[in-house]
């Protein structure tokens, strides 16, 4: 009687790891989105963003009508998990799951989302390596709505 349940449970065992490390390994094998958030000499911000699977490499969005008080700064940030500070504007959105992903962010109303097929700005889809360098200013389209609270009896 305890043969076969020994047996079982080996088995089970056996299927749950390589089961995870099969799923895991899809998870991560792409890669994460590696942004460098920097600011030049004068302080205006930008963005240089790079994903080696998806052969992106050194999209730039400048943020032209803004200034940082830090100057010079280069600082690099992998969304290859949870992450929730950046060094300058907000996250709103990650979703590390499968990666790279999707990042959405806000910088001074301008909304900009990373995603593997296309990149949006502004609420307009940009294709990947169409648009190298991309500078924004004025006022952006993004919008903070209101989180609806659910009403409980």
């Amino acid at each position: 009687m305890g043969k076969p349940i020994l047996i079982t449970f080996v088995l089970a065992i056996a299927i749950y790891v390589i089961g995870f490390t099969w799923i895991q390994h899809r998870r991560e094998s792409k890669g994460p989105w590696v942004v460098e958030f920097r600011t030049d000499p004068d302080g205006t911000p930008q963005l240089v963003i790079s994903q080696e699977t998806l052969n992106i490499q050194n999209q730039t969005i400048t943020f032209s009508d803004q200034q940082l008080t830090e100057k010079n700064l280069s600082q690099i940030v992998r969304f290859d998990g949870p992450t929730t500070n950046a060094p300058f504007g907000e996250i709103v959105f990650q979703d590390p799951t499968f990666l790279p992903g999707t990042v959405a962010f806000n910088f001074w109303s301008h909304g900009v989302e990373f995603m593997p097929r296309t990149m949006i700005i502004n609420k307009e889809e940009v294709h990947w390596n169409t648009r190298t360098n991309i500078v924004l200013s004025g006022e952006g389209k993004f919008e903070r709505r209101p989180v609806k609270k659910p009403k409980f009896l």
